[in-house]
């Protein structure tokens, strides 16, 4: 069944290369494999954010959980580290600087020492990110039963649920008068990560090239750099004051009610 002799386990723990060149091993973006994925995340999510929201304030067990969601993203990304690193895969392209990454560490600090620019940031980048992440996941090379897809889809649910928990339980309450933070650091973001794709090759935070990831290829074809650049940039301001504007009329209206 699987190349070169391999065992299903040895298939089952292979994070990169040669699933690439392998064709008809990895799975179709919204095909049914896909799918079953999204409804599983899905309804994670729905089970973490409720589960919180109903634990009582202060409860240890409620601590608990925010701290195993919190620090799952990091547990999840030292294991595929580290079986890069034992498979000899490991490269400057494999860092974890992806803006998923940034969030999970910001996730991570917050979860420990809880602050307003940590849980500011969460909220704005955090689920978008996140849930883009599991609509169009980069890993889709791989089998969707490897450990980069079962890790790949439980790391970006986790970054999905954390700020939702605690948006429904109202420990954040995020403010237009703080946008500056989230948008701070995506402008940041993208300034240190440009040069050091074009340094190594490597494609973190799909800019200034995205390297055939979709749909941002089909984009970045059209226009051009550097309109596909300053457009990344556009979108994820807009995005970012989008969620806000969002989070407010919600507000309002559950004020109204």
């Amino acid at each position: 069944m699987f190349p070169n002799g391999m065992t299903w386990w040895e298939a089952f723990f292979l994070t990169g290369q040669p699933w690439w060149n392998w064709p008809g091993w990895g799975f179709r973006l919204f095909g049914a494999q896909h799918l079953l994925w999204l409804a599983l995340c899905a309804i994670l999510i729905t089970l973490l954010v409720k589960r919180y929201a109903k634990m009582p304030k202060g409860a240890p067990r409620r601590r608990r959980m925010l701290l195993a969601v919190g620090i799952f993203p990091q547990c999840s990304l030292a294991l595929t580290n580290f079986l890069c690193v034992s498979q000899g895969l490991y490269d400057p392209t494999r860092l974890p600087f992806y803006l998923c990454n940034v969030c999970e560490l910001l996730i991570f600090i917050d979860t420990l020492h809880p602050n307003s620019f940590c849980g500011e940031c969460a909220f704005a980048l955090s689920i978008v990110c996140g849930a883009v992440a599991l609509l169009f996941p980069g890993w889709n090379q791989c089998p969707a039963w490897n450990i980069m897809s079962v890790t790949g889809f439980a790391e970006h649910s986790c970054l999905v649920a954390f700020p939702l928990m605690r948006l429904a339980s109202e420990e954040v309450k995020p403010r237009w008068q703080r946008i500056w933070m989230p948008l701070v650091t995506v402008v940041a973001y993208g300034c240190a990560i440009i040069p050091y794709n074009l340094a190594f090759g490597s494609n973190f935070g799909f800019i200034p090239d995205p390297m055939g990831t979709q749909p941002l290829e089909g984009i970045y074809q059209l226009v051009g750099n550097p309109s596909y650049t300053l457009l990344v940039f556009l979108c994820a301001c807009a995005g970012i004051a989008g969620e806000y504007a969002i989070f407010e009329l919600t507000l309002r209206k559950a004020r109204q009610s």
